[in-house]
């Protein structure tokens, strides 16, 4: 099937999606004049793996299969001009001026690899009713800020650049079925269709994505103050080989010092794209946390270039209107941080899942786990002071 040569049309057509965004933004006020912020050159480390055998009541690898991600924060990411492609486009889409209200600014870098797959996995054939194959390794930088006059409303802007189709996602995948397949057992099978996969042997591809989020109840921020509950909602816009629009609703409760931009969720939610929000670097120490949290994301798609296809003929894809166009994400789990000597060890445990993303015959809810490990210095103080 040839892939949508219109769909990078389309995708920057719909990218105006993040326009409401920016109008929104655009409602906040001038930042005041307040102390200089230093946002530390290094504040944390972590590491994401997904996968549906997280879930054993899900673990069928269909659709969305398994991800990883090893993600950094600090200043360090805009001093060594990381951010410079990103701060480009944010110019074009005037999100560089939602940025320039506030001196509170944080930065991520995240590598990224995700794959999708159909759910019969021992044939080398295109099982046409099904998904494709699909994959991507990626590179994600990010640029989040936060308004400095209540903290109440952060902005964020990321650009991924990366490769469809390498040959790392059939490796992966074939290391782990290996290592779950007992002495004489034949499943998990090893997958053999990864060659119908979109844009196989590997095509360049991009996404860029803006989004705002707002506290809409529950304790006000307050850096480094014990918090129990609170709630958010927001709004993002993505364009590239993910083109949409979703509205975001999170809630957390518990104990925790933590603000709502630095909780990022537990995974990337399948989208390949995004890194954990960034810790403030705030005066106060880091506290034990421990907290549930829930999630949901509607998402009107425009274009997905891992059903579609991009540029390069692919021995599968999708026409546009085997597409479906109002997904559900929704997630829930449970967060924990422990102080050790200063530092912070974080770990979250998150259940995924989302309403089928395509029309064929074998459409279908998918669900999926991930653990999201991170590690966090000491903290510096507003000003910058050790």
């Amino acid at each position: 099937m040839r892939p949508n040569r219109q769909a990078w049309l389309l995708a920057l057509v719909a990218g105006c999606g993040w326009l409401p965004i920016t109008a929104l933004a655009a409602q906040a006020p001038p930042a005041e004049q307040i102390p200089p912020y230093d946002e530390g050159r290094f504040t944390g480390v972590g590491f994401l793996v997904e996968n549906d055998a997280l879930l054993r009541f899900a673990n069928n690898d269909q659709n969305y299969t398994g991800a990883f991600g090893l993600q950094w924060s600090g200043g360090f990411i805009d001093g060594a001009r990381l951010t410079a492609p990103l701060a480009l486009v944010d110019r074009l889409t005037r999100m560089e001026r939602v940025h320039a209200r506030s001196p509170m600014r944080m930065h991520g870098l995240q590598l990224i690899g995700t794959a999708f797959t159909p759910d019969s996995l021992n044939t080398a054939d295109v099982i046409p009713e099904d998904r494709p194959y699909g994959s991507i390794l990626g590179l994600t930088v990010r640029r989040l800020t936060v308004r400095d006059s209540d903290l109440a409303v952060a902005w964020s802007s990321d650009l991924t650049l990366g490769v469809l189709g390498l040959p790392l996602a059939r490796e992966v995948q074939t290391a782990i079925h290996r290592a779950l397949r007992g002495p004489g057992e034949s499943r998990p099978y090893d997958p053999l269709g990864w060659h119908n996969q979109i844009s196989d042997g590997g095509e360049p591809t991009l996404l860029y994505r803006a989004t705002v989020e707002r506290l809409a109840f529950g304790d006000a921020p307050n850096p480094g103050e014990r918090k129990h509950l609170q709630g958010t909602v927001g709004l993002q816009g993505s364009a590239g080989y993910y083109t949409n629009i979703a509205a975001l609703a999170t809630v957390r409760a518990g104990w925790f010092q933590s603000e709502f931009w630095e909780f990022g969720g537990g995974g990337s939610s399948g989208t390949a794209s995004g890194v954990g929000n960034q810790r403030l670097a705030a005066a106060a120490p880091h506290r034990r946390e421990a907290y549930l949290f829930g999630g949901v994301r509607p998402r009107l798609v425009v274009y997905n270039a891992l059903l579609q296809g991009q540029f390069r003929q692919s021995a599968h894809s999708f026409s546009s209107g085997e597409v479906e166009r109002t997904v559900l994400e929704f997630d829930g789990g449970v967060a924990v941080t422990i102080p050790i000597r200063r530092h912070a060890l974080g770990v979250v445990l998150t259940a995924t899942g989302r309403t089928p993303e395509h029309r064929a015959e074998l459409r279908r809810t998918h669900r999926w786990g991930s653990v999201l490990i991170t590690w966090s210095p000491p903290p510096r103080s507003l000003e910058g002071q050790p």
